[in-house]
């Protein structure tokens, strides 16, 4: 297994489509994709909320219900690091702001 800096879990039940929310982010990050190990779930139990993204090791639940709430969670927290908070539904106490 190769290295990577953060692991993106996806939800790909039958509303949320998941496996084409990683193919959009593995677009967004171009060269970069190879730092984000990305998988997909059958269910996360968070349909209400879905599509649903969760960023590990930083404990981040995000909802992703929109195009552009995908795009900011790429550039703030895959690149920069940053929590989205307008998006994230639930942060592990030990994830960072």
């Amino acid at each position: 297994m190769r290295e990577y800096q953060r692991h993106l879990i996806a939800c790909d039940g039958s509303h949320c489509h998941g496996s084409k929310l990683l193919k959009e982010v593995r677009e967004q990050l171009g060269k970069q994709a190879r730092d984000v190990k990305c998988s997909t779930v059958s269910c996360l139990g968070q349909c209400k909320e879905g599509p649903v993204l969760i960023v590990y090791p930083d404990g981040v639940w995000y909802r992703c219900t929109e195009k552009s709430a995908l795009k900011r969670i790429v550039e703030k927290h895959l690149i920069g690091g940053k929590i989205a908070k307008k998006y994230a539904m639930f942060t592990m106490q030990h994830a960072k702001s």
